[in-house]
């Protein structure tokens, strides 16, 4: 990706205060976003869709423009997105892919997750709109709130035109993306618009999840004590299994967060949009509603300065393996799962992590559990 001169950026004309001036340094993914100015949200986008990273790129879309997709999808009207396409027989598509067991598809629970697969498929099954191939940035304009981005790219329609929002919390967002046949609709509507031929699918790990260390037990729950360790719980969410993904949804409830999280301050979880007195889904809401691994990441980094985690994986070491056996819930269609038994240096001083072996062999934990804990909740839970 290139970026050209002819920029105007009447924001800049005002120098910004040092908090903004200056990212914060953190481990997470979700935290190290560049979404402070309009130019750095449209270069990492733009970036992110030429390598292939829709992953990445979901997560600079606005909070409309997320919802746009997940309407779509919802009401099986792939083609706006992908025109042309069959949602239920889509190359290169675990979404589209009826042939997959169940558990698959239901690991995709973050947005950023289906909007990747939806986009891989597209490109795998012809049907992609447009490409970010050698996408060079002509121009941004960036005004107090809104702004947009020109971007030519060498195959498919071009130039793209981005539409940018900035949040009512201050990042820059891509709201919509038009091309000359396109209509209107977030994040885009291809219109009239034909599949772009020929486009090249990317080799290799292209996204965060692609490098996710889960080929066995041990390395998988080596991964998540490091992540958790560190205050990485976006990337510990996304080594848990498709059920304990699933579960994260139910402590939202007040009973089930007694649970989960007792003793956290339900009036200070800043960025979760949980517990919150509202008519109506607003833009918070929709920026996390369908993102359970961001909600998992700011309720635990709340309640980590609450002080009310119920374990700590500080200082934590793998110790022991147990023997590999068949599962004992042969119908969550895992193909197998084991102990992993884990020495912190707090209270409780023993953890065990109860992994499974998705049908993909990627191994996740399922349940974690300790001495006076209740070790059937997923992913943990204590008595109330």
């Amino acid at each position: 990706m290139r970026l050209t001169a002819c920029l105007t950026l009447t924001a800049l004309l005002v120098a910004m205060p040092p908090a903004l001036a200056q990212k914060t340094k953190t481990t997470s993914f979700i935290d190290s976003l560049n979404q402070e100015t309009a130019t750095e949200a449209v270069e990492s986008f733009v970036g992110a869709m030429e390598n292939q990273d829709f992953f990445s790129a979901y997560y600079y879309l606005s909070p409309e423009a997320k919802d746009g997709t997940y309407q779509t999808l919802a009401s099986l009207q792939f083609g706006k997105l992908l025109p042309g396409t069959d949602p239920f027989k889509m190359e290169g598509s675990v979404i589209g892919d009826r042939t997959l067991p169940v558990v698959l598809q239901e690991d995709l629970t973050e947005g950023a997750q289906i909007f990747d697969d939806l986009m891989r498929g597209g490109l795998a099954s012809g049907h992609a709109p447009f490409t970010f191939e050698g996408a060079e940035v002509l121009a941004i304009t960036e005004g107090d709130s809104d702004g947009t981005a020109e971007v030519a790219v060498s195959e498919g329609p071009s130039p793209l035109t981005l539409s940018l929002e900035k949040t009512e919390w201050g990042d820059w967002r891509v709201d919509e993306i038009t091309w000359d046949g396109s209509s209107e609709g977030k994040p885009w509507d291809a219109g009239t618009s034909a599949p772009v031929e020929g486009a090249t699918q990317a080799e290799g790990p292209r996204t965060i999840l692609d490098t996710l260390p889960t080929e066995s037990p041990e390395v998988a729950a080596e991964a998540f004590v490091e992540a958790f360790a560190a205050g990485d719980y976006f990337q510990a969410h996304l080594l848990m299994s498709p059920a304990a993904k699933r579960a994260l949804l139910d402590p939202m409830r007040p009973l089930m967060m007694m649970q989960f999280l007792p003793g956290i301050d339900e009036e200070d979880l800043p960025g979760t949009g949980l517990f919150r007195q509202v008519q109506r889904a607003d833009a918070l809401a929709f920026d996390t509603m369908r993102d359970p691994a961001v909600v998992m990441h700011r309720l635990l980094t709340a309640a980590k300065r609450q002080g009310v985690l119920p374990f700590s994986l500080d200082g934590a070491e793998v110790e022991a393996v147990s023997e590999i056996t068949e599962p004992t819930e042969p119908e969550s269609e895992m193909i197998a799962e084991t102990t992993v038994t884990v020495k912190t240096a707090g209270d409780p001083s023993v953890i065990n992590l109860h992994m499974v072996q998705l049908p993909n062999d990627e191994w996740r934990v399922d349940r974690i559990s300790w001495d006076g804990s209740l070790d059937q909740l997923r992913p943990w839970g204590l008595p109330v």
